[in-house]
């Protein structure tokens, strides 16, 4: 007999529970995009494309971002968004 076990969708995606720049953290999203990268392949953000796949091909070196008030944010807003998630969705 198998028996299921329910996880949150994200559970197996989760990259680091470190706070933004730890040394773990900082290692976990050389190669992942995120909100702020995605904003500036739209041409909105702090980077051009260019200079975004520069980073990400680690033709130059990565700028510690974890000092930006927006990360430091989203960082302090997770356990906020988390608990909405969970309560609208009934996933945990």
């Amino acid at each position: 007999m198998t028996t299921a076990v329910a996880t949150a969708p994200w559970a197996d995606r989760v990259l680091c529970t470190e706070p933004p720049g730890h040394p773990k953290w900082i290692e976990a999203h050389k190669k992942v995009l995120g909100g702020h990268d995605v904003a500036s392949l739209l041409g909105y953000g702090r980077e051009t494309p260019f200079q975004l796949w520069a980073k990400f091909t680690e033709k130059v070196e990565r700028e510690d971002i974890s000092e930006l008030p927006w990360i430091q944010d989203g960082s302090d807003f997770e356990p906020i968004v988390a608990r909405r998630y969970e309560r609208e969705t009934g996933n945990r």
